[in-house]
Formats: C-alpha cells, structure tokens, sequence
C-alpha cells in the first residue's frame, strides 16, 4: 500500500509542479463516518509543526462550520484529528488549513500554499439502500388485502416524520397509507389499503421528500429521491431472493417474497432435505426459516 501511495503522490508533483502545502487526501473517500476520527494527508511534511507526537488543540485545519477537537502528528506529511463530540448526521464541512499559523511557525514569513489548500467532506446523508412491495393481510382492516413497501434506509428513520415526508401515487393519484409501527429504525413498513375493485397499475410511483428525517437528529437525504417499483402480481406467490446467515448457534434463511404467506400453515408448506427442526417467523419482506441444524 506505501507504494501505491508513493507512486500516487510522484504522479501528482510531477503533474502539478507544485511545492506548497496542499491536502492529498482525506480518510480514502470526502464521505465519513459519524464517530470516526479524521486522517489528513499533505504533500509535504508538516513535521515542524508539532513539538510532541501527542494529542493537542487544532491549531493547524480550520472547519466551517467551526468544529472543535485535537490533532496530533502520525508521520511527517499525515495528521489525525480527534473531533470532541460525534459528527451530526447530513452535514458538509470545508476543511482549510490555517495559513496564519503557518506564517508563524515560518518565522513571520508567508508560507507557499498549493491548489488544494482545502477540501470538502460530509457525514452520510440520508439514503434509500432497498425497497419492495408485497401483497399482505391488512392489519387494520382484517380480511382485506394490501400492499406494504417496505423501505431500508442507511440510518434509522424519525417516524413522525413519514407522514409528511412521503407521496405514494398508484394509477397517478395519490394513495392514503398507514405506518405499521412507530418504532425508530431503518426498516420502515407502509400498509397502503385496496379494494377488491380497485384499477391497479403495474407501477407505482414513491417520492421521498427532503422533509423525511433520520430519528433524533435533523440529517435529510442530500436531494429528494423518486423511485418507480413494480406492483407484484395479486395471485402469485414468488420467491424474489434468500440470503442466509449463521451465528455459530442456529442458522437462519431468509426469503424475501411478493406476498406474506399465511403464518399458521407457513410450516406445513415447507419441506427441506434432509429432514430437520426447523422455525418460521414473518418478516417486514417475506418469511424466516431457523434452525440449530443448519451448519455453517
């Protein structure tokens, strides 16, 4: 990986010839993460700077909005910095270095300063990493059918924000619908209702505003996200995927499907080679098959 790193930062002042201080990179990606500290690399070394290698106040990078923590010196040409409480979800950062300080440690003398003298980075946004629409029993209408979308976001939703931060349109008009559970989390499940002579289109059409917030905090998605998902075949039970997992004590199955299937008779439908003890339970997407003899 060093020399990689060697042979990126070579390419660079051969391109650029350029010999002032400037940033060459920042924690691999401009994305970080909440509660991680923050590794800055230079062109050049910075070792003059810093008396210790120990931790102590920023007096080197300047962040806008203003963020307070302490930086200390990992090798001639890096830093890292410690920020002093976690980083607020949706946020942007400028990131410069302060060239007062600079001028002070060089004896009064301005220092030369290259291209990139600072840089951006953000904390994750709000984003939509799954979706699907399955046929189910209505919870609040019992005996009737309906269709639930399922949503995975990347960081856990602020419910009472859903109402508002939602427009669900079938055959283009917009679709009352009912969050199933109140609970903060990054699954969120919608029951939107139907009638037995209700026109359904093959698509339906999900916007998710700006106004939609992660739980506790006031990170939004960068942009509003719209998304067209296919209406599933009311009649026809499809499998659409399994994924597995094991945790050294049982295994699990899980099977994401175009329609809740019955729980009481779910066991019954279910036949695996050889022959074991096994569970079943109803998820948000489908259903889960559990068992202690499911080998890794």
């Amino acid at each position: 990986m060093g020399m990689v790193f060697s042979f990126l930062f070579s390419c660079r002042t051969e391109i650029f010839q350029n010999d002032g201080l400037e940033f060459i990179q920042v924690s691999e990606y401009d994305e970080v993460n909440n509660a991680e500290n923050l590794t800055f690399q230079f062109n050049k070394s910075i070792a003059h700077l810093f008396t210790t290698e120990d931790w102590q106040e920023n007096t080197l990078l300047e962040f806008e909005p203003e963020l307070d923590g302490k930086i200390r010196l990992l090798s001639e040409d890096e830093i890292e910095f410690s920020p002093a409480s976690l980083l607020p979800s949706s946020q942007e950062y400028k990131v410069s270095i302060r060239e007062a300080m600079l001028k002070a440690a060089n004896g009064g003398k301005n220092e030369k300063m290259g291209i990139r003298k600072s840089i951006r980075i953000h904390t994750p946004f709000l984003e939509l990493n799954g979706s699907q629409l399955i046929w189910k029993k209505s919870e609040p209408n019992p005996g009737q059918s309906a269709l639930l979308l399922a949503l995975d976001f990347n960081q856990p939703i602020n419910p009472q924000s859903i109402n508002e931060g939602i427009e669900i349109r079938l055959v283009d008009k917009i679709k009352e619908f009912s969050l199933l559970s109140s609970s903060t989390g990054t699954k969120v499940g919608i029951e939107i209702p139907y009638t037995d002579n209700q026109v359904l289109d093959t698509q339906m059409s999900i916007t998710l505003k700006k106004s939609l917030k992660m739980a506790g905090k006031d990170g939004v998605a960068k942009d509003q996200i719209t998304l067209t998902l296919p209406v599933p075949d009311k009649d026809v039970f499809e499998i659409i995927s399994l994924s597995t997992d094991h945790n050294a004590m049982e295994g699990k199955i899980f099977v994401c499907s175009t329609m809740q299937p019955d729980e009481a008779s779910l066991n019954a439908k279910i036949k695996i080679d050889p022959p074991v003890n096994f569970s079943t339970a109803l998820s948000y997407n489908g259903f889960t098959i559990s068992s202690t003899a499911f080998n890794m």
